[in-house]
């Protein structure tokens, strides 16, 4: 007989028993407790916080494994406090870096631009001074045509 053979004996399970309704009034409300006890909104940030932050307590051992985290300055919530952005220090390093690729791309745009702008400079003036050649050349042209071809 095969390992993976199909075996034609199922036994048939029980059924499981049915549970009691649930009433649709229950009588006692189940209530969340607030964060910070009624001391305010500023009593559950501290608390949220903390939670977020590492805290060198002899209950909770610094974690080396994880990485550490930066508080960047923000705009003014709406009710005048100021908000803060946690952001892991790897992917701070990160945008450091790709920013400053940004600076030294930008640095050789300029470069290319103010390159241009020499070049243009230096082809009007290439072309102005062919303006006043052709120019030159035209009033000696009629010159020789008045004083030639009309004499005649």
């Amino acid at each position: 007989m095969g390992l993976f053979s199909k075996k034609s004996d199922v036994p048939e399970l029980p059924r499981a028993p049915t549970l009691p309704k649930l009433s649709d009034s229950p009588t006692k409300p189940h209530m969340l407790p607030s964060i910070g006890g009624g001391r305010g909104r500023k009593m559950g940030d501290q608390m949220l916080k903390s939670a977020v932050t590492d805290t060198d307590s002899p209950m909770h051992p610094p974690m080396h494994s994880t990485p550490m985290m930066h508080e960047l300055p923000s705009d003014s919530s709406e009710d005048g406090h100021k908000k803060e952005v946690f952001v892991k220090l790897d992917k701070f390093t990160q945008a450091q870096k790709t920013f400053e690729k940004m600076k030294v791309k930008m640095s050789e745009i300029e470069s290319l631009v103010n390159k241009a702008k020499q070049l243009n400079e230096r082809e009007k003036a290439e072309l102005d001074s062919w303006h006043e050649e052709l120019d030159r050349i035209r009033s000696k042209v009629t010159e020789i045509d008045s004083e030639v071809f009309n004499q005649v």
